[in-house]
């Protein structure tokens, strides 16, 4: 298990005039959101978003969604004699089924799709096998 990290935000436009978007935010907001003072980079992002003409995002839009997997394998070696022997293996990832939501990096504040989940990775997978040694 992981607690969501934060996600890097930029403005999408060149506020600085360096003729780069890259790394531009409004001045004051950190380079990422969703950890520290989440209050004041809602504000500082909220303020950017009013002198466009755009609506303001709530608090539940700044956050980060945890990782939760439990992966598992389970082997069983059979001697067959004469230095062979069949190992049998059953694997189970994210085997309580945990919806691990992915939001994109790099996020455009000016955007509607800010801080929304994009996709997931994968639901539960299991697999076996069996290797014969000799």
């Amino acid at each position: 298990m992981v607690s969501g990290g934060p996600i890097a935000v930029n403005a999408g436009v060149d506020l600085d005039g360096d003729a780069s978007t890259t790394g531009d935010r409004p001045r004051g907001l950190t380079p990422t959101v969703g950890r520290g003072d989440v209050d004041e980079q809602l504000r500082i992002i909220n303020e950017y978003r009013a002198t466009l003409g755009l609506a303001p995002f709530t608090k539940d839009r700044i956050r980060v969604y945890p990782f939760k997997s439990i992966d598992l394998r389970a082997t069983k070696s059979v001697q067959l004699g004469g230095g062979r022997r069949v190992e049998v293996f059953l694997e189970g990832f994210n085997v309580l089924n945990f919806v691990n939501k992915t939001v994109p990096n790099n996020q455009n504040i000016r955007l509607a799709s800010f801080m929304l989940p994009t996709g997931a990775l994968d639901a539960r997978q299991v697999q076996w096998g069996a290797r014969f040694n000799f």
